[in-house]
């Protein structure tokens, strides 16, 4: 018998995986179409990129696989849109982690060890909302909420891949 989702474990799993091959696939393969959901380099803010269109694909992939299961399509749906807006804000948290009780990982092999710490503890995270969030009836305003956060959450990173903005998030804004 199918289930309305795939096991936590074995999603992050997979989510793990995709954002692996998501990450190194500019790299791999340069080019405007990879740039759009992988990382062009290593700020903070391309791994956010990276933990959206990996938790998109992973979540596009489920429901193909699940759908003809599910009780509550839409449920499954705005539930993984709204875990789609907040996948890559749980990587400031957890990816922040080490400059705050840190300070700095001296050792490469330390850093790309927390990294993926911190890659799995975000997976986790994500996945446990995207559960309780598939119980919730979302009201009419919350499924418009969610759809305009999605559509600008979507539309910023690919915006952004080709144009940075000029604002920062800990630099003081240019003539502040």
């Amino acid at each position: 018998m199918k289930t309305e989702r795939f096991p936590l474990w074995g999603k992050v799993l997979i989510l793990q995986a995709v954002f692996l091959v998501l990450h190194f696939l500019y790299d791999w393969a340069p080019g405007p179409a990879t740039a759009i959901f992988s990382g062009t380099n290593e700020s903070i803010y391309q791994h956010m990129k990276v933990a959206f269109f990996a938790y998109l694909f992973v979540s596009a992939l489920e429901y193909l696989l699940v759908r003809k299961s599910l009780a509550a399509p839409a449920r499954f749906l705005h539930a993984r849109a709204l875990t789609a807006v907040l996948f890559p804000l749980l990587v400031i948290p957890w990816y922040y982690t080490s400059a705050a009780y840190f300070v700095r990982i001296e050792s490469v092999f330390l850093e790309i060890l927390f990294a993926n710490l911190a890659t799995l503890l975000n997976s986790i995270s994500g996945v446990l909302i995207e559960q309780h969030l598939e119980k919730v009836v979302f009201s009419r305003g919350l499924k418009w909420c969610t759809a305009a956060l999605f559509v600008i959450t979507l539309s910023e990173f690919i915006i952004f891949t080709y144009r940075l903005p000029w604002l920062d998030v800990f630099a003081n804004p240019p003539g502040w």
